[in-house]
């Protein structure tokens, strides 16, 4: 399934964005499921240590896409497609995740599970969740997994872009569970795509979907936002403005 995202910017929005250094910044739903309730409300509730770093590494967000706008029109398409990745190690907040493994590319669906051994995903079966793509780690402690997706940002594809990133123990299971019309746009100081975030940018959340795959996003350079175009009380205030 496609989704589309018309981003439209007015002249002196996007003059704002490049003058200050920033760029659009969009995100991502993707949910990690590791180890047993127990472990993981465990890694929840110790900020230091082994386990809460691990559980670090998956709250921080991840900058799937980061652009900045060069016109006032922008098209961005991506579909329900995933592919799973390996990292030997995440990167601090603020760094760029790496995954020098080949990536698993080919013929992933929702269902399946792969193992990763030798730097290699050898083996694929059959998951417990229908709903989850399965990364079996048999490489070595605190590897780390992810989903890929790729992108068209105005026709240019931008393929293999990291949603996020989870570390695990030897022969431990990670179950991802991605919302594939699920996306976030932000304007954050990131540039690069596939960077561990600092903080949580907020921004604006939309839900794509089969009965309605496509939406128009505007930004207002007078409160540094996106809305979503079609909002009466915002329209009726842009509206005033002209």
């Amino acid at each position: 399934m496609q989704f589309q995202v018309d981003l439209e910017f007015d002249v002196a929005g996007l003059a704002k964005i490049a003058g200050q250094g920033q760029f659009v910044t969009v995100f991502r739903s993707v949910t990690a499921v590791v180890g047993t309730a127990a472990a993981r409300y465990a890694e929840a509730t110790f900020p230091v240590g082994t386990a809460a770093a691990r559980y670090a590494e998956a709250t921080f967000p991840v900058a799937w896409l980061a652009f900045q706008p060069l016109a006032t029109a922008n098209v961005l398409i991506w579909t329900d497609a995933a592919n799973l990745y390996a990292a030997a190690a995440a990167p601090a907040p603020g760094g760029v995740i790496a995954f020098p493994f080949p990536a698993r590319t080919h013929g992933l669906t929702p269902g399946l599970s792969s193992t990763l051994c030798d730097g290699a995903f050898r083996t694929a079966g059959v998951g417990p969740d229908p709903s989850a793509y399965r990364a079996v780690n048999a490489q070595r402690d605190f590897f780390c997994f992810g989903l890929i997706g790729e992108a068209f940002l105005n026709g240019v594809p931008r393929p293999h872009r990291p949603m996020n990133i989870q570390s695990t123990l030897l022969n431990e299971a990670v179950d991802f569970i991605l919302d594939p019309g699920a996306i976030t746009i932000a304007l954050t100081n990131i540039g690069t795509d596939g960077t561990m975030m600092p903080v949580e940018a907020g921004g604006l959340p939309l839900t794509l979907s089969g009965a309605s795959p496509t939406a128009k996003v505007g930004f207002d350079d007078s409160t540094n936002e996106f809305f979503l175009i079609g909002d009466d009380w915002r329209c009726a205030a842009l509206t005033r403005e002209i």
